[in-house]
């Protein structure tokens, strides 16, 4: 009989690790990890729509998430995951290696436009940063972030698949593309 415990240092959704990281992983979102509920409507169109050999662009990779997900569940050529928060993309890069990705790939910019840099406001509440800084609140530590030419990346990678979760800033994205 072998000893199916779960590892101590990860939490466990949907077959995936998650490196057990309580600055990262707090509250509502811990929950749903180990509930196999993050997630769980994006999740299942993802991988309706994602097949064999697509290469995806994902805009705005959270804690990893939905790339892991992707790159682990369907047999992807590549997944090229964009985040601006700079605090999660060593999170995000663990996520990766300890789910045995090659395939999965994080960068810290947000695609524009036009190529540039923008501010970008990390709040207490990870997942609660942003570009926008709230009227009355503390001043968040700010990051200047690469924005990089929407255009140009999409001709370089060539993706078959979009996938966004960028609260909202789609629009303006979508547009200049």
């Amino acid at each position: 009989m072998t000893d199916t415990k779960p590892e101590p240092n990860f939490i466990h959704s949907r077959g995936m690790k998650f490196p057990d990281d309580p600055t990262i992983l707090r509250g509502r979102v811990r929950k749903l990890l180990r509930q196999n509920a993050y997630e769980a409507k994006e999740s299942e169109a993802a991988l309706r729509v994602v097949r064999e050999g697509d290469r995806v662009i994902e805009l705005g990779g959270g804690v990893g998430y939905m790339s892991t997900l992707v790159a682990s569940k369907r047999n992807v050529a590549s997944v090229h995951s964009f985040e601006a928060n700079p605090n999660l993309i060593p999170y995000i890069r663990r996520v990766h290696a300890a789910n045995g990705l090659s395939n999965a790939h994080v960068t810290n910019a947000i695609l524009g436009p036009a190529p540039g840099k923008v501010d970008f406001h990390v709040r207490e509440q990870i997942l609660s940063s942003s570009m926008t800084r709230f009227e009355g609140e503390a001043p968040p530590e700010t990051h200047q972030i690469h924005v990089l030419g929407a255009a140009e990346v999409f001709a370089d990678l060539a993706p078959s698949v979009l996938i966004c979760d960028i609260e909202g800033a789609e629009v303006d994205l979508i547009q200049s593309l």
